[in-house]
């Protein structure tokens, strides 16, 4: 079955490319079927990495490894309990957050991966906003 292989982990400081099959998103990716936009985030990148913590946590995500600006969590399907992987790296000198998100079987995974970066990407935006109200609230108190 295509895609059955759990490719995980940075290669050359870079996540690993997407097989070709639908069934996985990556900003770093060259194809276009397969891309999604970074992450971008202001403030410090130790306060965007918390925030992307809490906000895989809060949608689902369970975290495996999480260690030199790389990070790995593991989603569960509801229903057949099918497992995907995303990952993210931290690109510090672009203030961005790579990510990428794939079923580890299957060929087709009916845009779920996608889905589920535009979610986190939402989620992990509104910890952003948080975070950065939360310092002007301790600059001015």
């Amino acid at each position: 079955m295509p895609g059955n292989k759990l490719t995980v982990g940075l290669i050359n400081n870079k996540l690993a490319s997407c097989p070709d099959t639908p069934n996985c998103v990556s900003s770093e990716s060259k194809a276009v079927k397969n891309k999604v936009k970074p992450f971008t985030f202001t403030g410090s990148p130790k306060a965007a990495w918390c925030d992307l913590i809490k906000s895989v946590k809060e949608t689902g995500g369970k975290i495996k490894e999480n260690k030199d600006n790389y990070l790995w969590a593991v989603y569960t399907s509801k229903v057949f309990r099918f497992k995907d992987d995303l990952e993210c790296r931290m690109d510090i000198k672009n203030n961005t957050i790579e990510i990428r998100s794939a079923s580890r079987v299957g060929y087709s995974d009916f845009g779920v991966n996608r889905k589920r970066v535009d979610t986190l990407r939402l989620e992990f935006q509104n910890n952003q906003d948080k975070t950065m109200n939360s310092n002007k609230d301790k600059l001015n108190p």
